[in-house]
């Protein structure tokens, strides 16, 4: 099973932050499909067609841009030797310490886009900002821990802002969206009806259904299905799980509609849902 683990034990800042040059040496074996529990954000400098993999989706990897990779998610760099920059892995201990204070509700948007072309001006603030956070992750300034966070902090509100410009910005700000899209992401494998969704989170279905799908453009059942789907790849590929043992971990209540909901989905079966998985990873 290739899930690697940020140092989530350690409660000090400065072990939930790591900042490296995207070449480091990997202590895994990066050139394999891997599943994390950290957020790894990868700022190219330069880049020359390489390739990016984040939940099956593949991404070119351009000069300044930047690639989001969020717990849970599956990814895989193909990176060519030209192809430089730097990258920040932190835990969601880190992300919480560093925006708690403006209660952004970040995962709407997050979870919305995987890569983005920065423009050179965008480029030039976050290069900068990575920087410095690579500089005082190998300082021994007594101060050390503040000054991750709040470096970290900024950088999250800077790739906020940048995704925000982009989007609807009361995406942001709409609570019942958010604690739709955060109820999923929580609940998924054991609640997948929009009526139990409603009555988590006391909302009525018919507001629930217009709220979400007004400000994530999706019906509340295609977003808890989406969930179930990459869940159900990820398990396939990474975890190697079987079918009867993936239907049994995300409560269908037979192999056949385990199967049936592939196909409606996918139009293939389990096989060669998990065939097509292999030759992307391959």
């Amino acid at each position: 099973m290739d899930i690697h683990s940020h140092i989530s034990e350690r409660k000090e800042a400065f072990d939930l932050i790591t900042v490296e040059r995207i070449d480091y040496a990997n202590p895994y074996d990066y050139k394999k499909l891997h599943r994390h529990d950290y957020f790894e954000f990868l700022l190219f400098n330069e880049g020359h067609g390489g390739k990016q993999i984040i939940d099956f989706e593949e991404f070119e990897i351009t000069s300044k841009s930047i690639y989001l990779v969020l717990p849970g998610q599956v990814h895989l760099m193909k990176r060519l030797p030209n192809e430089n920059g730097l990258l920040i892995q932190f835990s969601k201990t880190a992300l919480r310490q560093s925006i708690a204070p403006y209660k952004i509700n970040h995962t709407l948007l997050f979870s919305a886009i995987n890569t983005i072309k920065l423009s050179d001006e965008q480029f030039i603030t976050l290069n900068e900002l990575f920087k410095k956070l690579k500089t005082v992750c190998h300082s021994s300034s007594f101060l050390k821990p503040y000054k991750l966070i709040h470096l970290l902090g900024l950088i999250i509100l800077e790739i906020i802002e940048i995704i925000a410009a982009r989007k609807d910005f009361t995406l942001i700000n709409n609570n019942c969206a958010y604690r739709f899209m955060h109820a999923v992401e929580t609940h998924f494998k054991e609640i997948q009806t929009v009526k139990d969704y409603s009555i988590l989170l006391n909302i009525p279905i018919n507001k629930l259904t217009s709220k979400v799908k007004t400000h994530l453009g999706k019906s509340p059942l295609e977003i808890i299905h989406e969930a179930l789907l990459i869940e159900i790849k990820r398990m396939m590929l990474v975890e190697q799980y079987s079918h009867k043992e993936i239907c049994h971990e995300l409560n269908f209540d037979s192999q056949s509609s385990y199967s049936r909901f592939i196909k409606k989905h996918t139009s293939l079966s389990p096989s060669m849902l998990k065939e097509q998985l292999l030759q992307i990873a391959q």
